[in-house]
């Protein structure tokens, strides 16, 4: 089922896709990356809970859930994949 975010979640994918042709390196990477992340969460949470709210922009949180009157924050991490060495034993 599309909602609202997960249409902008596949408008995030294509656009970066674009730039990524245009670019060796995308200038916009790591702000997409961050923006993805959150409605990658709004999305998941939108299906499960109902009552979601993007707050973005540089407060204290990115996300809110109101659930039985309280109000619930979520900040929103993500970072690339890192390449771990293994070693041997």
């Amino acid at each position: 089922m599309k909602n609202k975010y997960s249409e902008k979640l596949t408008a995030l994918r294509k656009s970066k896709m674009l730039l990524d042709r245009v670019f060796d390196k995308n200038p916009l990477r790591i702000n997409y990356l961050g923006i993805y992340g959150e409605y990658l969460v709004l999305d998941y949470l939108h299906k499960n809970i109902l009552d979601v709210e993007l707050k973005g922009g540089q407060g204290g949180y990115d996300i809110s859930i109101n659930k039985n009157k309280k109000k619930i924050k979520i900040e929103v991490r993500t970072s690339e994949l890192k390449k771990e060495q293994f070693f041997p034993r």
